[in-house]
């Protein structure tokens, strides 16, 4: 069966942020690579009704859905935001889930990179407590979200013009991807059928390393952790040391999964 990749990306970012990193999973082995644009990253105002977590989700399982439907085994790649959303999208669309009701293809690993862990019931912006750092905004009259300094809050490890050209290919973002609360997740299944590893970006601007390490307990003790010296947006500066965190997290699955006798 042909591995697949499917990369879900953080707030503010469209697949062209990712596109490197998708000809990297390519030729890293992933014979499947999909990179969808999420409702959440508006590229003109005002924001519409469906650019919410929901919306996201739905744009999620429908990638997942065809990739399961084609019989692949799917090794999700998620960042900042999309952990959120990758989370809130699997569930139904596991291996083992699929297995059990007889069908093929289905995800098996789960990469989290500089992402936001949260605890079911929770929205991202719970994550900070009652006080909101003061490098986010919130416009509640318009729904957006705003980052302050964006070249160096995603891309401190590039050069300043090449961190520019990518600030300036940013979009708005809907508050909804800091409101809206998880209704799934898939961590109970972590070990029990189902890998995650998370990746720590090491000179995160804005995410510190504390703090990464801190939100992939939630994964669980069978998470993998991974190190790379790069940024936030390490997909960008580093897509090939990415791709390889992902496809070798793509053949530990593949390995357990012919130990175990489900891969077939």
């Amino acid at each position: 069966m042909e591995p697949a990749a499917l990369i879900v990306s953080g707030s503010w970012h469209l697949p062209i942020h990712y596109a490197a990193l998708a000809d990297s999973l390519q030729k890293a082995g992933f014979n499947h690579v999909r990179n969808p644009k999420l409702l959440t990253a508006v590229e003109e105002l005002p924001v519409p009704a469906e650019a919410t977590l929901e919306g996201d989700t739905e744009v999620i399982r429908s990638e997942i859905a065809s990739l399961a439907n084609a019989g692949h085994p799917i090794t999700i790649f998620c960042h900042s935001y999309g952990g959120v959303l990758a989370s809130n999208s699997v569930d139904g669309f596991l291996w083992t889930q699929r297995k059990a009701a007889g069908k093929a293809g289905g995800v098996v690993h789960m990469v989290y990179m500089a992402a936001f862990v949260i605890p079911l019931g929770k929205a991202l912006g719970d994550s900070f407590g009652e006080h909101i750092p003061d490098f986010l905004q919130l416009d509640e009259a318009n729904g957006l979200l705003y980052m302050s300094d964006v070249r160096m809050s995603f891309y401190n490890d590039l050069e300043e013009a090449e961190g520019q050209k990518w600030a300036e290919k940013c979009v708005y973002c809907s508050l909804h991807c800091f409101q809206d609360k998880l209704s799934s997740a898939p961590y109970e299944h972590i070990g029990k059928g189902l890998d995650a590893t998370y990746l720590v970006c090491k000179q995160d601007y804005r995410l510190l390393v504390p703090v990464q390490e801190a939100v992939a307990t939630l994964l669980g003790e069978n998470r993998k952790t991974e190190y790379i010296d790069a940024g936030h947006c390490a997909m960008l500066s580093a897509p090939e040391e990415v791709a390889s965190v992902v496809w070798k997290a793509w053949e530990s699955s593949e390995a357990r999964l012919k130990k175990s006798s489900q891969f077939q």
